[in-house]
């Protein structure tokens, strides 16, 4: 995993138009409970789009903290895992690097980025998910993603 993180991360860095590299962030595998909590704290209504949406939390990294945090079940072989990987280490180089915008531009950055790693490292196994973006609004805030088939 930390090979992955560390390449990714150098190619994370060239396409948001950036040199060098960043150190790697902090994963951290929390209960599902657990990411709720971080997700929710201080924002209730993030309960209740997991809620509407019957969803799961499959991703989330919360800016200055340097931490992605993952469910347990998130699984490192798994391509799909990998692409919530991708898109919450973007997050994380936005945060590091500086890019500060609204929420919006920041998700829409960062599902470019996403699906640019995935359509060039695409398996055969690859199984679709559904996903829907909760964003609390303004900028550096919370980008909780979450995945209707976990």
């Amino acid at each position: 995993m930390q090979s992955f993180i560390a390449t990714t991360l150098v190619w994370i860095v060239a396409q948001l138009g950036y040199g060098g590299a960043l150190p790697p962030p902090r994963v951290q595998i929390v209960a599902p409970a657990q990411l709720m909590e971080i997700a929710a704290a201080g924002d209730p209504s993030i309960q209740d789009f997991i809620d509407q949406h019957n969803a799961n939390l499959g991703g989330l990294y919360i800016p200055g903290s340097g931490t992605i945090y993952l469910p347990q079940d998130f699984n490192f072989h798994a391509f799909d895992d990998k692409v919530t990987l991708v898109h919450e280490m973007v997050h994380y180089a936005q945060d590091r690097l500086g890019i500060r915008g609204p929420a919006s531009g920041l998700e829409s950055q960062a599902y470019e980025i996403q699906y640019r790693w995935r359509d060039g490292n695409q398996g055969a196994n690859r199984t679709g998910t559904a996903n829907d973006t909760y964003s609390t609004g303004g900028s550096g805030t919370r980008q909780v993603h979450t995945f209707g088939n976990r």
